[in-house]
């Protein structure tokens, strides 16, 4: 995993209790208007925002269906890896 950092311009806090995200934080969150956020909360006072997280362990039902055993139909592990990566993210 990369980490590339940004300079943001720093967010305010309204009165209710609301942080407005920028733009560039949401694309890369990749979360549209309406959609959640899952926040962890570190005992160093940082917490760290992702997308929330969609679908269900049931999707998977399946999806081995017609995939031949053996090594003709042997996936490696980084393409397992990419494969669950853009299913998380909501990449087709």
């Amino acid at each position: 995993m990369s980490v590339v950092m940004i300079d943001l311009s720093p967010m305010t806090v309204s009165q209710r209790r609301t942080v407005k995200l920028e733009r560039l934080v949401l694309e890369h969150l990749k979360v549209k208007p309406g959609g959640r956020i899952e926040v962890d909360l570190l005992a160093n006072g940082c917490c760290v925002l992702r997308g929330a997280r969609t679908g269900d362990i049931r999707d998977l039902l399946g999806i081995l269906a017609g995939v031949p055993r053996g090594r003709e139909g042997a996936v490696s592990i980084e393409e397992m890896n990419e494969t669950i990566a853009k299913g998380w993210a909501g990449e087709p």
